[in-house]
């Protein structure tokens, strides 16, 4: 880099020179005596030492100038061209001792090697120049032997400041090499720092596309978390209205519907019937419910599986039709065993029903399907629990329990309560002389009798044997007795049927009352037993009531 800058400032003065020569001429041809054939040859000798120099600032710029190829060929140009035209223009050997000089040194900084051709080829060329000129020979010796003294002094004054040169040229290149190596450090920064760059960008987009995917795992943990909180709400319910409640309530504040509304199947018509909605216009609940038994909804419960439409064509489903529903999912009820009916939740949004929200409706559709499947058999355990299994009336247990219950009930709100004792009259005779069957069938008549002719909220109970109880909330004592003497006459008047018999059968009744004969439990069954026995004594197939006060 050096030498191509020294070069440079070669081609610079030389076109310097090449102006000074130019003015010069002009000058000679306008006040000197001067033919126009020699102007013309005098110009046409500068035209071409400014295209040589032209041809050297091209090879200098394409970096090849101090290849030996062009270099020595340019020089050995550059120095005919200035020998002839000093010679030729008579511009004096001094002169052009000077230039020599100039060009030498030049070239001896660019290589020594060079610079010894280029003095051995200007001193040729000067001699034989001076030869062609035909000036005297001791004077030409002269000029040669003072061209030649100053080639050589030339020469060691480049000896001098070369190695000076060469020093301050090797810490330049020791300094460029550093400068390089930085470079190349640079450069290799600057790729590790790229390449890191883009693994930034890709570990920011894989963070990016991470923070996304933990926002949905957030999301559909919140999902389940809130599905966990279901089931445990919904194994909590054991009463089938609630539990239907508790889960159209949830679904329409999980999914963020604007309807949901449960179908059970009606087990007698097998048609399916309103349970619970939040569909608040009777118009638009009267066309579901009008509208919603039908092929589509009953291939759906059979299919078992939900049924997503997330964009509704009001044509295609009469159920929604003309109520503004874009989009709805049907959840089938049902277990392996049984088929109880289907959820419908419907939104006034297209495409509402992602498909996470599809697998929570889903969750909570079997939830709910096997949370009615164990309400039925948790109320048939308790009805076996709680009934008497010959009569299908509650049992001792449950009278015991329903016993105290409706005596706190009483005693709160301030009203009556009476309980009557009844007890077959000669019932053993039935299972003597008839069987054990027809004794059965005597105490389910009965039962029947006693069941369908008193009110929905009296409980009637076995207590044991051919022994039965009943207690009437909120009656007084008279009233108690005006209803055991219709029941027994009742009774009487019922004959027991078999294959070749007809039987008549008889009860007697004790009856006694809250707060009158007792207060507790205990006292009150005391007091009912007491008058039972009472109207045993006299004769049986009647009905006494309690004259004492038991406390």
């Amino acid at each position: 880099m050096q030498n191509s800058q020294t070069e440079n400032y070669y081609i610079k003065y030389t076109w310097i020179f090449l102006g000074i020569l130019l003015m010069y001429l002009f000058i000679k041809d306008a006040f000197m005596s001067y033919n126009s054939v020699g102007f013309f040859c005098d110009i046409i000798f500068v035209a071409a030492f400014a295209c040589i120099n032209i041809l050297k600032k091209n090879l200098v710029d394409a970096g090849v100038h101090s290849l030996d190829y062009f270099y020595l060929r340019t020089r050995v140009v550059e120095i005919f061209l200035i020998c002839f035209g000093f010679f030729y223009l008579n511009l004096g050997s001094w002169t052009a001792i000077f230039i020599f000089g100039i060009v030498v040194i030049n070239t001896l900084i660019e290589s020594p090697k060079k610079g010894l051709h280029t003095a051995y080829i200007s001193i040729i060329m000067e001699v034989v120049f001076i030869g062609f000129v035909g000036i005297g020979a001791i004077e030409k010796f002269q000029e040669i032997i003072t061209f030649t003294f100053i080639i050589i002094a030339a020469f060691a004054a480049w000896a001098i400041i070369s190695k000076i040169t060469i020093e301050k040229y090797d810490s330049c290149m020791k300094n460029s090499s550093e400068i390089d190596s930085l470079k190349g450090e640079k450069e290799e920064t600057l790729k590790l720092l790229k390449v890191m760059n883009e693994k930034s960008e890709k570990i920011k987009t894989k963070f990016n596309e991470s923070d996304t995917e933990n926002q949905e795992l957030k999301i559909i943990l919140e999902k389940y978390y809130e599905l966990y909180n279901i089931s445990s709400v919904i194994n909590s319910i054991y009463d089938i209205g609630g539990l239907l409640k508790y889960i159209n309530e949830t679904i329409i504040e999980v999914v963020e519907a604007e309807y949901s509304t449960i179908f059970l199947f009606e087990q007698k018509r097998g048609s399916l019937e309103v349970e619970k909605t939040n569909i608040e216009d009777e118009q638009n609940l009267e066309k579901l419910s009008r509208s919603i038994n039908n092929d589509i909804i009953f291939d759906i419960v059979e299919n078992g599986s939900l049924f997503v439409v997330n964009f509704v064509d009001n044509d295609d489903y009469e159920f929604i039709r003309d109520r503004g529903v874009k989009s709805f999912v049907c959840m089938p009820i049902s277990t392996t065993k049984k088929k109880y009916g289907i959820m419908l939740i419907e939104s006034l949004e297209f495409n509402k029903f992602d498909e996470q929200t599809q697998k929570l409706i889903t969750l909570i559709g079997h939830q709910l399907s096997s949370s009615i499947e164990n309400l039925e058999l948790y109320k048939k355990m308790k009805e076996l629990a709680t009934t008497d299994a010959l009569t299908g009336i509650y049992n001792r247990l449950y009278f015991q329990e329903k016993l105290s219950k409706e005596l706190k009930i009483a005693h709160e709100n301030d009203y009556p309560l009476s309980f009557v004792i009844f007890d077959i009259d000669h019932f053993k005779k039935f299972n003597d002389n008839y069987s054990h069957l027809v004794g059965d069938k005597v105490l389910k008549i009965i039962t029947s009798v006693v069941r369908n002719s008193i009110r929905r909220s009296d409980i009637l109970a076995r207590y044991g044997g051919e022994e039965f109880v009943v207690i009437f909330p909120n009656m007084d004592i008279e009233r108690a007795q005006e209803t055991c003497e219709m029941l027994r006459k009742k009774i009487e008047e019922t004959p027991v049927k078999t294959r070749d018999l007809s039987l008549s059968v008889t009860v007697s009744f004790g009856v006694a009352n809250y707060p009158l004969n007792a207060y507790s439990e205990e006292n009150l069954i005391k007091a009912a037993d007491r008058a039972l026995y009472r109207a045993k004594d006299a004769g049986r197939n009647q009905v006494a009531v309690s004259d004492e006060k038991i406390i």
